[in-house]
């Protein structure tokens, strides 16, 4: 919508030199992390290990009924792992990154039951 040549901001424009367009600040500061993240192997690895524990629960009822089932024996709330890219990626990442740091112990507990 910031484009030079038909966006919204320079359609506005025109000639009139005093509208000036502002991209969100909100919106720079996710895409200056997701910038900034990509040279980080360590991330990238937990971006892949997040990604993959929502595919694995997401995709089968039965996973994430054991994994519910081993929340139950620990007397723990199920935390059931969340979707990290999205629109708000640093949201999305912080709830993903919440969910497996708090039901970490659900986690391995499920998983030893699948091994």
């Amino acid at each position: 919508m910031t484009g030079s040549r038909s966006g919204v901001v320079s359609r506005l424009c025109g000639d009139k030199s005093y509208i000036l367009g502002v991209h969100c600040i909100a919106h720079r500061l996710e895409l200056t992390f997701k910038d900034a993240v990509k040279s980080c192997p360590q991330c990238t690895k937990l971006d892949d290990l997040l990604s993959s524990l929502y595919v694995f629960y997401h995709k089968s009822e039965l996973n994430r009924a054991n994994l519910k089932n081993s929340f139950k024996v620990l007397g723990m709330k199920p935390l059931i792992p969340t979707r990290v890219g999205g629109t708000r990626c640093l949201a999305h990442l912080l709830r993903a990154l919440d969910h497996f740091l708090r039901g970490y112990r659900g986690l391995i507990q499920h998983f030893e039951q699948v091994q």
